[in-house]
C-alpha cells in the first residue's frame, strides 16, 4: 500500500504499543522496538494522532535499520 521497503505494525493497549509485525528492519531495531509508549517515536506519534505517519529514512545510515 505504501510502496516502502520496511515498516512496522503495532497494537495499542491503553498507553502501550506492542510490535505485532515488522518487515525489512534489522533484528537490533526489532529488539528495541517491541514495546513503545503512546507518543514515543513515529509509532507512538501515529497512535496518539490517530493518523498514518511515514518517514523517509534515506537520510539515515541504512545499516541502522534495514536488513
Amino acid at each position: 500500500m505504501t510502496d516502502t521497503e520496511a515498516g512496522t505494525l503495532y497494537s495499542v493497549d491503553g498507553d502501550i504499543l506492542r510490535l505485532e509485525a515488522c518487515e525489512g528492519l534489522c533484528p537490533e531495531f526489532k529488539k528495541n522496538a517491541i514495546i513503545r509508549k503512546m507518543g514515543d517515536g513515529i509509532p507512538g506519534m501515529a497512535a496518539q494522532l490517530k493518523k498514518l505517519v511515514t518517514m523517509d529514512i534515506s537520510e539515515f545510515q541504512a545499516s541502522l535499520f534495514l536488513i
